[in-house]
Formats: C-alpha cells, sequence, structure tokens
C-alpha cells in the first residue's frame, strides 16, 4: 500500500486532501487527474490543498461533488432549492408583497418583531 504523505494546511485543505486519497484507494488517480475531474485548474487545486487560496464562487459547487462539508468549512449556506425558489420569489415581489411575506414567515415561526 503507498503511504500518502499530506502537504494540506488547514481544514480545508485536510478535507480535500482527505477526499483525493480516498479516490486512490478506489483507483489510482493523479492529483492533476482528480483536479481535471472535479473541473478546477490543477494550479489552483494546489493552492487549495496548500492553504494558498480559499475556494469561491462556481470553484465551491464543483468542489461539494466530494461533499457538501465544504459549504461549512467555508462558513457557507448549504444550497437549498426551496430556499433559493422563496428568495426568487421575494426578489420578484413588491415592496407590499415582500411585507407580506416577511409578516407571514415571521408569524410561521412565532417572531414577533419590534415596532418601528
Amino acid at each position: 500500500m503507498i503511504d500518502f504523505v499530506s502537504t494540506a494546511k488547514g481544514p480545508i485543505g485536510e478535507w480535500i486532501w482527505n477526499n483525493y486519497v480516498e479516490r486512490i484507494k478506489e483507483g489510482y488517480i493523479s492529483q492533476a487527474e482528480f483536479a481535471r475531474k472535479l473541473g478546477i485548474n490543477e494550479q489552483l487545486f494546489n493552492n487549495y490543498i496548500n492553504g494558498k487560496r480559499r475556494p469561491e464562487g462556481e470553484n465551491v459547487e464543483k468542489l461539494a461533488k466530494l461533499g457538501t462539508e465544504i459549504y461549512d468549512l467555508l462558513g457557507l449556506r448549504r444550497p437549498d432549492p426551496l430556499l433559493d425558489k422563496l428568495i426568487e420569489a421575494y426578489d420578484a415581489a413588491s415592496p407590499e408583497e415582500k411585507e407580506e411575506i416577511i409578516r407571514q414567515a415571521f408569524h410561521l415561526i412565532g417572531f414577533e418583531p419590534e415596532e418601528k
């Protein structure tokens, strides 16, 4: 068995590295091939592992193919299709509709906002 020595730094780098090692155990794959399969530039991928860069934007979504823990590690909200639809509807609503959406949501969760 090959012993893989981690050069990863920080919780994000360690998480990516551990996922990479798991894929190697399933069948050898180079780090470059692993990055390509995720759709991430190899140098950028190495920077993530070494803690030189933090994933952002669409690369977070690409790394989420490995597991949604990446959102937690980055302190981001995990995607929720229903919540995304609600946000889209809210954004498209008139000011009066927005006020009603907020009022109804607060009512459902038992939150009473302070009077203005």
